[in-house]
């Protein structure tokens, strides 16, 4: 009942339960872990941290709760190696979270490269989300992207035109010769947002289309290279989505996710060789990269279950 009551944020009635709870050594750990509950309810994360170490606990919620604490007490460094240990076992809306976390950690410590690698993950799941898109504007700007920069800004204030940032804006407009504040929107960009809107709709066909537009226009348009690589991925096209996700990398070697796209694609095919041909040169050309890190290990585990087969 105190767990019950800690996850529903009665804190105090949690807090009484708790009192009433037998006071076996067999039972420590389980007090630990709603200490841990009621402390993160309460805004007391280093009690939080105490607590979850005390307990051991390694569910995926006790370990988020802690690393969201770190991330509270302004422990970036703490709260992004937290992250990084949790993405992998998450699916879904939760690793959506993970991923958004470690990106906000990163951004905190102002790890451009790795905070826009996050927020690229997280953008496969929220690809519809102007905080998601902005934020990789900004990671992209610090980088020196000015061309990806914008693209993501563009998009970001399409979806939410409240949105606006002055020096995005400025460092185009000098990049393009135009005048500060003075509107800037290249066609190649419109069709692939749009493009964009309908992969996420799941009208993957109407989606290819305005792809392949985008790349006849510009042929080193990774960003829509990458994304006809998973379309034909889902289709079960494989030599159209290794040639598309090999174009995305053809003259841009800095793109991390489609090394990994290219990698899982192989070890869904059983074909190792060639995954881990990929992984090493993603790594090659990304090694700081946190998206294709725990790679190795996911080939080696899917080796292993096809032998055992």
């Amino acid at each position: 009942m105190a767990h019950i009551c800690a996850l529903s944020g009665k804190s105090q009635k949690a807090g009484e339960y708790l009192a009433k709870a037998p006071m076996e050594a067999q039972w420590d750990k389980e007090r630990s872990m709603v200490r841990a509950e009621i402390a993160f309810g309460n805004g007391n994360y280093q009690e939080v941290i105490r607590s979850v170490r005390e307990s051991h606990d390694t569910s995926l919620v006790a370990q988020y709760n802690l690393a969201l604490s770190y991330y509270n007490l302004k422990q970036y460094r703490d709260a992004l190696s937290a992250a990084e240990l949790l993405v992998p076992r998450a699916q879904g809306k939760d690793r959506a979270d993970f991923c958004r976390l470690a990106g906000n950690s990163a951004f905190g410590l102002k790890l451009w490269k790795s905070a826009l690698q996050w927020y690229l993950q997280l953008s496969n799941v929220e690809a519809r989300s102007a905080i998601v898109q902005y934020n990789l504007a900004v990671a992209s700007y610090n980088l020196g992207d000015v061309e990806n920069s914008w693209k993501y800004y563009e998009r970001a204030r399409e979806l939410d035109p409240s949105i606006k940032n002055a020096d995005i804006e400025k460092r185009y407009a000098a990049k393009n010769g135009q005048m500060a504040g003075q509107p800037v929107v290249d066609p190649t960009d419109s069709i692939y947002n749009a493009a964009v809107d309908l992969q996420s709709a799941g009208n993957d066909s109407a989606a290819e289309k305005l792809y392949l537009q985008v790349v006849a226009k510009d042929p080193l348009y990774s960003l829509a290279w990458n994304n006809l690589g998973a379309i034909y991925g889902k289709w079960g096209e494989i030599e159209k989505c290794e040639h598309a996700y090999q174009k995305a990398i053809e003259k841009k070697h800095d793109i991390p996710e489609t090394y990994a796209n290219l990698v899982n694609l192989y070890i869904e095919l059983e074909d190792f060789a060639k995954a881990r041909k990929w992984l090493i040169k993603g790594q090659g050309h990304n090694p700081e990269s946190d998206v294709l890190k725990d790679l190795h290990k996911k080939i080696a585990d899917a080796e292993a279950k096809k032998g055992k087969k």
